[in-house]
């Protein structure tokens, strides 16, 4: 299994994932409604965030794909808090 950090370049698959996972009811504190809005910047400053920051880390777990995940890619995400 191929484990790796969100990069900046994966936003689109990481919102589309993300809003997949919102639409099972009381999976997160943000309710898909309100994530479905969010502009295209605000997905973008997120996965940065969660490629460099470090508050946060997301992760990957792509299935036979190489480079930006895309939109629609099989594959699981994983949040993570860093403690500071």
């Amino acid at each position: 299994m191929n484990v790796r950090r969100v990069r900046a370049e994966d936003w689109e698959a990481l919102r589309d994932v993300r809003l997949r996972a919102l639409a099972t009811p009381d999976a997160f504190g943000t309710v898909h409604a309100d994530a479905v809005g969010r502009a295209e910047t605000w997905w973008r400053e997120w996965a940065a965030r969660s490629a460099d920051g470090a508050a946060q880390a997301m992760f990957f777990v792509p299935t036979g794909q190489t480079g930006p995940l895309r939109p629609g890619s099989p594959l699981a995400v994983h949040e993570l808090r860093l403690a500071r």
